[in-house]
């Protein structure tokens, strides 16, 4: 009978650690999702800016058109799930902010553009959830 009961006791221990290993890994899984989920919208923008760097994209377009000789000072919208940018701010899920450097007029060098993504959008980043920065380089036209 005590060893039935021992046993009972160190199987429940063993169940118990093992919930919270559970609930580690869901959270785990999660924060990668959403990390995974806003570095393809960073793509995505970065690939439509870089195809078309001095097309205006539409006011919806988060990244202004890349003009050389004007650089863009440190600018934050509201975006929702897609990467547009959201109708109020209580709509939006991610905040991007964003920088463009621009090379001067009639140089060959590349604009240097700094995303950086935290979300929820209604959370100041140091207390977001989750952020993602990426800096490119994109060639002018």
């Amino acid at each position: 009978m005590t060893e039935v009961v021992l046993a009972l006791g160190i199987t429940s221990f063993c169940l118990v650690a093992l919930m919270g290993l559970f609930a580690v890994g869901i959270r785990t899984e999660k924060e990668s999702a959403d990390i995974l989920q806003v570095s393809h919208l960073s793509q995505k923008l970065l690939a439509m800016r870089r195809n078309t760097p001095d097309s205006n994209l539409g006011a919806k377009f988060p990244i202004p058109a890349l003009q050389p000789g004007s650089s863009i000072a440190k600018t934050v919208v509201n975006l929702d799930q897609n990467g547009l940018i959201a109708p109020s701010a209580a709509e939006a899920r991610y905040a991007l902010t964003y920088r463009v450097d621009a090379p001067a007029v009639g140089s060959r060098k590349n604009f240097s553009v700094y995303l950086n993504f935290h979300w929820p959008a209604q959370a100041s980043p140091a207390n977001a959830a989750g952020h993602y920065e990426v800096l490119a380089s994109i060639p002018p036209r």
